[in-house]
């Protein structure tokens, strides 16, 4: 189930990378889009502090920023997954919007985008480059603010108990949700549960609509 795989992949990822003791750069092999649709490919890396993508291609090593980047992508090697980033229109504050680089780290009804939680850098504030490497950054789900697409536009995970858990609650697949709670005895006010949580709502939804499907062709005979 595709739903899983980056979000699921992150987490474990995350506990079982080694910690470095120092910072290197990490590039990998990928492609960019510009917002004038050109697309670039070539060694990738993003900084996370400076929210700055930069492209090597042969000798030439190219930077933008999220005014310029549609969205790019790039096989991590470090992780073994592929990883997918795009720039949105993000809630920075409660009424003002701007384009920022964002992770998409779930697909589904509720897919989940993350950026790097500013307020718990200052102990590298000055070594920006360090955010050029983010194996350490993946150890903690609380090193980033995330936001989740909702049918009603996006939604901040602080904003979680009150605008999205009713929602997925209320929704075909609340019984399931309100039992995968129960059965796990998870605590809603965590980052990594409400991370879990989307994740089974969107496994749940892309089942059941794949099983919908399957009866849809049976009956018609296709």
């Amino acid at each position: 189930m595709k739903t899983w795989v980056t979000v699921v992949g992150l987490m474990i990822g995350g506990l079982l990378a080694p910690t470095r003791t120092k910072a290197q750069d990490n590039w990998n092999q990928g492609r960019l889009v510009l917002q004038n649709n050109q697309v670039l490919e070539g060694a990738i890396n993003y900084n996370w502090k400076a929210e700055v993508v930069q492209v090597r291609q042969g000798g030439r090593t190219r930077a933008f920023s999220a005014q310029q980047v549609a969205a790019f992508d790039f096989y991590d090697m470090q992780n073994n997954m592929l990883r997918h980033f795009v720039t949105l229109e993000y809630p920075v504050q409660a009424t003002r919007m701007r384009p920022v680089l964002v992770e998409k780290v779930a697909e589904g009804p509720f897919a989940i985008y993350r950026r790097l939680r500013t307020a718990r850098d200052l102990f590298r504030v000055n070594r920006p480059q360090q955010y050029g490497s983010d194996t350490g950054l993946l150890q903690d789900d609380d090193n980033f603010d995330y936001v989740v697409q909702t049918p009603g536009g996006f939604v901040k995970m602080d904003q979680f108990q009150q605008d999205v858990l009713p929602t997925l609650m209320a929704g075909k697949m609340g019984s399931q949700i309100r039992q995968y709670i129960r059965s796990h005895q998870l605590d809603t006010n965590s980052t990594t549960t409400r991370l879990m949580l989307l994740v089974r709502y969107n496994a749940l939804m892309e089942d059941t609509a794949l099983q919908e499907e399957q009866q849809r062709r049976g009956i018609s005979g296709e």
